[in-house]
């Protein structure tokens, strides 16, 4: 792709050349990719650049398009250059400093939200703590779709937390959710407790297994989000351990895992948990572990 022939360069020309030069390098969604990337360079709908498909980029414009293509080509998630990505029809500020929502993890907010439904006796609000906000994509979805639900939102990063408190603005719910600093592999503060609710979405990749992973996750993403440098459980059972705590006594824990973790959760949860179920996603994977009915330990 040359700069020589800046005229030839139109909308259709660039994405049926970009298909194929992207095929050819093995990137993922190489044609939405593409029109991604160039509707993010001329500002515009994707549906525009096929309205428009013969009107000629300008030298800027060209020159625009290839910067953004090289960060692809070099395995920078497409999410962190268009800085956004869509979430339960919402979408979301995203910055290196997040991990980026996935599609998995719609279950475990739907999970949540068919949860919220079952609670007649809940008129006026639901108390719901996440652990591990993010990006904040998961107690946002939350408070977006569920007037009652209130939340309390915690990670160990601060530069995650600004940019969920930005999402929060963005979807007008910043007034429903409390975002705290907290290590939770450390002491948890009490006076948050007790909830309705525990979601969690927390790193749980085997350090064997992360060594192994697609460059866009090794060298992008925040690392500490996704692996605990250990057996991908570390999470699962200080979670586990704070629930008489933080929990009612016949409140509800949803919490993701690997596809492969199903059994061990299952097990960590029936420890505590009167009642323990396992939830798939829409590919038929385990996805979801939930567990209810837990008393407290003063």
């Amino acid at each position: 792709m040359t700069t020589t022939t800046t005229s030839a360069w139109t909308p259709l020309s660039i994405i049926s050349w970009g298909v194929d030069y992207l095929r050819g390098r093995e990137i993922d969604s190489p044609r939405l990719t593409v029109e991604l990337l160039l509707s993010h360079t001329l500002q515009c709908r994707r549906i525009d650049l096929y309205t428009n498909f013969e009107k000629p980029l300008t030298s800027q414009e060209l020159a625009r398009f290839k910067e953004l293509l090289k960060r692809r080509l070099d395995h920078e998630p497409l999410q962190y250059i268009l800085g956004k990505t869509e979430f339960m029809g919402l979408e979301f500020l995203i910055t290196p400093s997040v991990f980026i929502p996935r599609p998995e993890t719609e279950r475990l907010v739907e999970a949540v939200l068919e949860e919220c439904k079952q609670c007649v006796d809940c008129e006026s609000s639901l108390n719901v703590l996440d652990i591990g906000t993010g990006s904040g994509n998961i107690p946002i979805s939350l408070a977006h779709y569920d007037s009652r639900i209130k939340c309390v939102a915690s990670d160990i990063s601060g530069d995650a937390l600004a940019v969920a408190q930005q999402n929060a603005l963005k979807h007008q719910v910043a007034g429903k959710i409390l975002f705290v600093k907290q290590d939770i592999l450390q002491l948890f503060p009490e006076k948050y407790t007790p909830f309705d609710i525990v979601v969690s979405n927390p790193p749980y990749i085997a350090l064997e297994e992360y060594k192994y992973l697609q460059p866009e996750i090794t060298r992008y993403e925040p690392r500490r989000a996704a692996t605990d440098e250990k057996d991908g459980l570390v999470f699962f059972k200080r979670i586990t351990s704070l629930m008489p705590k933080l929990l009612k006594a016949q409140g509800k824990c949803f919490i993701e895992i690997a596809y492969n973790q199903g059994e061990e959760v299952a097990s960590l949860f029936s420890s505590i948990f009167q009642d323990v179920s396992i939830i798939k996603d829409y590919s038929g994977n385990d996805r979801v572990v939930c567990g209810r009915g837990v008393g407290q330990n003063g």
